[in-house]
């Protein structure tokens, strides 16, 4: 077809109408259809949108600006009852976007503690910039005559709703409300996965004066916290992306400074009891460590994580901030680093870095040489093949990843860095970092894969290499003692064995530098990636068995974790000693299975073994502390247990709200850990 003509019929409005609804279709069924049981069937989604649909109010324009005008006018304002907070998400007012949206993203929330609206007005704005911002002073005015009529009792929310267009922000109450306001905007502009900042960084000046001016207690900020942390969580099926409890709204605590000190305050030590007491799944916290992080605070955290919510997540400030700055982000801007939805680093509010864009399977290209050379003279042969086949499959995936369209966003433009002064949208390369990430799963299959073909198709001549790929495409039928074999391999992915090390190494720094000499020359944007994913079950589904003793179906390994769940010593060596220079810094984390009991009685020696493993140079950790027999109880008896929260991948969710496949894998993963330490 001419592609002028093809062009003008996308421009027809009956056409672009069509786009616009069948987007409208695939957001429920798959996106609202999560709230009902892994079992329902299709037809039933089907029917759940027919009942749901017309209750909803859809928007859609070609231009941005008249879209988000059009959005904060037709958003209904929900009041909130039981909080001090002014919190307003029309979870029934929904964009169409045609193209992807961004998100797993941080805006910068203090655009507008440090400024009012007015201020940001006297800042050199394109014109448009300057009409969203009067249509976010007008969408204050509806939310101020609702609260004026509602109730008297609302004077703190109308005097510091009232302020935002006038004032910076002064007071801790005021931070607090401000850094909500432009959440639910994110949120509502259809962004996902949202993360808060650097709170205890953010809010400390407005805590400490208002303590010392004696106009706020710390107990009343405390409970504050605990308020705010109650609103962000209340519309968490609607923030819930993958399924309930994935919604990215991480807070950064703790810190390395430019200046060599550590963050740690009052506000550091009230979020983690905050978390701790409310025992919520979200917001989750992230703790940026360094070597002279506080013992208090690492006895916090631990106290957090004996609770089994999966939080914080650690992250090594002495290992990724020089990485931020070698890979090219500014010396001081590195300092201001937190994460996507999970553990994928980034800068706070001035990047727009899409860190979750794809996901390298290591075990595709392997079973693709399997299928494809029935012989290969020499497992140096056979490394060579696997190199050509994975650089072949990563620059398609480069490929698919500058070919992708984003979408404009006046919102999230206006709270991120660069943008205003550029007068250019995050979409246009507005913000100061743009740049892509991708995630890798399926590594430790390869690594012990590759170990179990050197040793028993060229070391020992075991079984030929077509035997061995006829016996993967029958998954193990009649096979069981030639999985077992290939189970047992002394080899494996986790362990402090020097060849183990240096094949993860050769493979990995592969596959980046394959990333990168891949970008098309006209393109401004570098690709990072890590050796975490949330995709180690996602990409299972239907991949056929792997020479690691896997069979099709079977998830792949979790992150930088072991088989051998109790040698958490070899675990930490080894991640400590992988290469994660370069590009290779997009999320690394080491996922550490522990039975509750295990770390009541090890306490001392367990916390002080976790210290050890950041100085040794662990690049981030995160703890599931699970019992089997409680979770297999649960999985039993649902109703038992309807508050027990669990570590996913990047997140904490309930345990009765993850899809039956998912409480399997954990289930699992708790019985050969406990096997282990017996």
């Amino acid at each position: 077809m001419n592609l002028r003509f093809k062009s003008w019929l996308k421009s027809l409005p009956f056409l672009r109408s069509f786009a616009f609804y069948k987007n409208a279709v695939y957001y429920f069924i798959n996106e609202k259809s999560k709230t009902l049981s892994n079992t329902t069937l299709r037809i039933n989604k089907i029917i759940f949108f027919l009942k749901t649909y017309f209750s909803y109010t859809f928007i859609s324009s070609r231009d941005e600006y008249k879209r988000t005008s059009k959005l904060l006018r037709k958003i209904r304002i929900i009041e909130n009852t039981g909080t001090p907070f002014f919190y307003s998400i029309d979870t029934k007012t929904i964009i169409l976007y045609e193209h992807s949206v961004f998100g797993n993203l941080t805006p910068d929330y203090t655009m507008l503690l440090h400024n009012s609206i007015q201020d940001l007005k006297k800042k050199n704005l394109s014109d448009k910039m300057v009409v969203v911002l009067n249509d976010i002073e007008k969408y204050i005015d509806r939310c101020l005559a609702l609260l004026i009529k509602k109730s008297r009792e609302n004077e703190e929310k109308i005097s510091a709703l009232k302020r935002i267009k006038t004032n910076k922000a002064e007071t801790f109450f005021e931070a607090l409300q401000r850094i909500l306001l432009i959440n639910q905007f994110m949120w509502q502009e259809g962004h996902r996965l949202i993360g808060l900042g650097h709170l205890d960084k953010i809010l400390s000046p407005y805590y400490y004066h208002d303590l010392s001016s004696g106009s706020l207690s710390s107990d009343k900020a405390f409970l504050l916290i605990k308020d705010f942390i109650k609103v962000l969580h209340r519309d968490y099926i609607y923030k819930s992306s993958s399924f309930l409890g994935d919604t990215g709204q991480i807070v950064i605590l703790g810190g390395l400074q430019e200046d060599g000190t550590y963050i740690c305050n009052d506000i550091t030590h009230f979020f983690i009891q905050a978390t701790k007491e409310l025992h919520l799944p979200d917001p989750k916290l992230l703790v940026r460590i360094s070597k002279n992080w506080p013992m208090a605070l690492s006895n916090d955290c631990m106290g957090c994580i004996q609770t089994g919510i999966g939080y914080p997540l650690f992250s090594n400030d002495d290992i990724i901030i020089p990485l931020l700055q070698e890979f090219g982000y500014d010396y001081s801007d590195c300092f201001e680093y937190g994460t996507s939805a999970c553990w994928e680093p980034f800068i706070i509010g001035k990047s727009s870095d899409a860190n979750n864009l794809k996901s390298i399977n290591f075990a595709r290209p392997l079973v693709d040489v399997l299928n494809s050379y029935p012989s290969l003279e020499t497992f140096s042969d056979f490394i060579d093949v696997y190199k050509n086949t994975l650089a072949l499959y990563c620059e398609k995936l480069v490929q698919e990843a500058f070919s992708m369209e984003w979408e404009k966003a006046p919102l999230l433009s206006l709270f991120t860095g660069n943008c205003l002064e550029n007068r250019l949208d995050i979409a246009d390369g507005g913000a100061v970092y743009n740049n892509y990430g991708f995630t890798t799963v399926a590594l430790p299959n390869t690594i012990n894969s590759l170990f179990n073909i050197k040793k028993y198709v060229y070391d020992e001549k075991v079984i030929t290499l077509s035997e061995l790929n006829t016996i993967l495409i029958n998954d193990f039928i009649d096979k069981e003692s030639i999985r077992k074999l290939l189970q047992n391999n002394a080899n494996y992915y986790g362990s402090d064995n020097p060849d183990v090390i240096k094949l993860v190494n050769d493979i990995f720094i592969f596959a980046s530098e394959t990333t990168l000499t891949s970008i098309p020359e006209n393109k401004k944007r570098k690709i990072k990636i890590g050796v975490s994913s949330p995709n180690y079950l996602s990409e299972s589904i239907g991949f056929p068995a792997t020479p690691d003793g896997r069979r099709k179906n079977d998830p792949f390994s979790v992150h930088i974790s072991s088989e051998n769940s109790s040698d958490y010593t070899s675990l930490f060596s080894f991640a400590s000693k992988l290469d994660y220079s370069g590009n290779r810094f997009n999320g690394n984390v080491v996922d550490v299975m522990v039975a509750p009991k295990f770390i009541q009685n090890n306490y001392e020696s367990f916390h002080q073994m976790v210290r050890a493993a950041f100085l040794q140079g662990v690049f981030q950790m995160q703890f599931n502390v699970l019992s089997a027999s409680t979770l297999i109880e649960a999985k039993n008896s649902p109703d038992k247990f309807p508050n027990l929260i669990v570590r996913v991948w990047g997140f904490s969710a309930y345990f009765n709200d993850l899809p039956e496949i998912y409480k399997e894998v954990l289930i699992e993963r708790a019985l050969n850990y406990e096997y282990s330490h017996n």
